[in-house]
């Protein structure tokens, strides 16, 4: 992530302060390369301290993807950046708006203030991550409703299959069908 932001501060660049997941035991010879920046240990999250005027710099970063991974494009507004560096989380729980604000560096007034710019919301954003992720679960056919409730964050199965339904038009279970009968007539034209 370091070498992310100097690519654009330049090689000399070091942030203010660096908040890592592990004790200082883990970090012995990143923290003689970090020389006068604050580090604090046994954080809920790794994050940066990036100025804001370093996070209008455009970066243009060449990756290789993984095997069958999807090439995203970087974000061009603040919503994107948001909607980009709240997508890991989705292995556990999404953070909390403060947490949000954190990792873009900015308050969580900030946060819903520049969200309000582009005419969205905290709430929005969450939503339409959420929603994505349950359509891509389904696609999977992995999980069962409940399970994929539970992820998602819903204490009942009840109230993700509104949710789903008011955005895709079906309820979950429907989808999850017309992804099945779609991917069979696909592999019977194959045929």
């Amino acid at each position: 992530m370091l070498e992310v932001v100097r690519t654009a501060a330049g090689p000399e660049w070091l942030p203010a302060c660096v908040r890592v997941q592990c004790s200082s035991s883990g970090w012995p010879t990143a923290t003689r390369r970090l020389h006068g920046v604050r580090i604090e240990y046994d954080q809920p999250m790794l994050a940066l301290g990036i100025p804001v005027p370093l996070l209008s710099i455009p970066v243009s970063i060449t990756t290789l993807p993984a095997p069958g991974a999807q090439d995203v494009p970087p974000a061009t507004d603040f919503q994107g950046s948001l909607r980009q560096a709240l997508e890991p989380w989705f292995v556990s729980d999404l953070p909390s708006q403060q947490t949000a604000a954190e990792l873009l560096w900015t308050t969580p007034r900030t946060l819903r203030r520049r969200l309000a710019e582009e005419h969205t919301s905290w709430r929005a954003v969450v939503n339409d991550l959420k929603f994505a992720r349950a359509v891509e679960r389904l696609q999977k056919g992995r999980t069962t409703i409940r399970e994929l409730a539970e992820e998602l964050g819903y204490a009942d199965p009840a109230h993700f299959t509104r949710f789903f339904r008011k955005r895709a038009g079906v309820p979950p279970s429907a989808y999850r069908e017309q992804v099945a009968r779609g991917e069979d007539l696909a592999r019977r034209s194959r045929a």
